[in-house]
């Protein structure tokens, strides 16, 4: 598994994806397992016959996508192997962005990792902060990152099932707002995890955010949890207390 990893990644970093164009999957299947590589433009060869020997033939279809998503030609994929030091960081990264299409279930969820890691190429983000928001992308479903794309929001919110989903991985928290002196209703916000994984990932390249932008994962605030909390009582609304 380890020398396909490295194939991978050598691929990607030394050969056009245009030479693939037509059937990536079929021909980087042929390149990397078959190791025939003098049939990478054969299209007479028929890939069906060699489908048994493929475990995932779905893992290869998002990995299309992520490519296609991500390079939009030869030497932004050069580039991508230039941010790491050496051949194992680059190896070790591809391997894990591997791990990540593997855990991705959805054609929609590729299209905003593929943005994901074209902000990384394109040095928006650094790599803590790329793979932090990878982890929290693979933990949401499609509908939930639509819905977070949607309604982003600086302002308060309002607690629903997607909020209450969002607070359990950090997208959104609790806030509060006093009102009599000792009432208080419990209001809540997206983070700035939120901000950066609509920022970077389901909004990315439109004219959405010209400021406050978060380019490190140290620029990250620690997000208060419900854990962080300790319940006091209901107010006369039927909102639970809390003290940190």
């Amino acid at each position: 598994m380890k020398n396909i990893f490295t194939e991978i990644a050598t691929v990607i970093r030394s050969k056009d994806l245009k030479d693939f164009e037509g059937d990536l999957f079929g021909n980087m299947f042929k390149l990397l397992i078959l190791k025939d590589y003098s049939a990478v433009m054969d299209q007479t060869v028929d890939i069906k016959q060699f489908m048994y020997q493929m475990p995932n033939i779905i893992f290869w279809d998002k990995m299309n996508r992520l490519l296609y998503g991500t390079y939009h030609n030869f030497n932004e994929q050069v580039k991508m192997a230039q941010k790491f030091s050496d051949d194992k960081n680059y190896i070790d990264f591809t391997k894990r962005q591997m791990q990540f299409v593997n855990s991705i279930n959805d054609d929609k969820k590729i299209d905003y990792f593929a943005a994901l890691t074209r902000a990384f190429l394109l040095e928006c983000i650094d790599l803590e902060l790329y793979f932090k928001l990878s982890e929290i992308l693979t933990r949401c479903t499609r509908e939930e990152l639509e819905y977070l794309k949607k309604n982003y929001t600086k302002d308060e919110i309002q607690l629903d099932i997607y909020i209450d989903s969002f607070i359990n991985i950090g997208l959104a928290t609790i806030s509060y707002l006093e009102t009599n002196g000792d009432s208080f209703h419990n209001k809540y916000r997206y983070t700035s995890v939120a901000r950066a994984l609509d920022m970077y990932s389901l909004s990315f390249c439109d004219d959405k955010y010209n400021f406050d932008k978060i380019q490190k994962y140290s620029e990250l605030e620690c997000i208060p949890t419900r854990a962080s909390f300790s319940f006091v009582e209901f107010d006369n609304e039927g909102n639970a207390i809390y003290e940190e």
